[in-house]
């Protein structure tokens, strides 16, 4: 089993013409955890992940002046391998 976080810490938005348009928005930063198990064997593994487990909302760090894009919510993954 393994556990992850992952910081973003807060930044300005900056428009295109600072001179002109100062800026005026503020990304708030955050933090998020992440879990992940894999179970091993000689034929294969199996390996469940959950990011973002507390379901964070996160600014990402690039903007525009129409356009700020979140981090993604909560997600759940689940693989397996099988080898001969």
């Amino acid at each position: 089993m393994s556990v992850g976080f992952r910081a973003y810490s807060s930044s300005w938005a900056i428009p295109p013409s600072p001179d002109i348009h100062p800026a005026q928005l503020r990304l708030p930063g955050g933090a998020q955890l992440d879990l992940s198990w894999v179970r091993a064997t000689a034929h294969g593994n199996l390996r469940a992940s959950v990011e973002n487990v507390f379901d964070r909302q996160l600014y990402g760090t690039q903007s525009t002046p129409d356009y700020t894009p979140l981090q993604p919510r909560r997600s759940l993954g689940i693989s397996a391998t099988f080898m001969n």
